[in-house]
């Protein structure tokens, strides 16, 4: 688990649940979540092994609203 990033989080109501992976560029590199979820804490992990070095951003998406996050994969 070298080059992994992880992510926790509460939800205080259920919904559904998109947290999407993009690179610098803007282009998507992957989709990690698209599901309904029931509140409670979760803890996601991204094994960054296969990404290059570089910014990333993840786009969370919890029932119309949207936050965006900075992550750096450093190798």
């Amino acid at each position: 688990m070298k080059h992994c990033i992880q992510l926790a989080c509460t939800l205080a109501e259920p919904g559904r649940v998109q947290i999407q992976l993009y690179n610098v560029t803007g282009q998507r590199v992957t989709e990690l979540i698209d599901q309904n979820m029931t509140s409670g804490n979760y803890s996601l992990i991204w094994d960054a092994g296969s990404c290059p070095s570089g910014n990333y951003y993840l786009k969370i998406l919890l029932s119309g609203h949207c936050e965006i996050l900075k992550g750096i994969v450093k190798k």
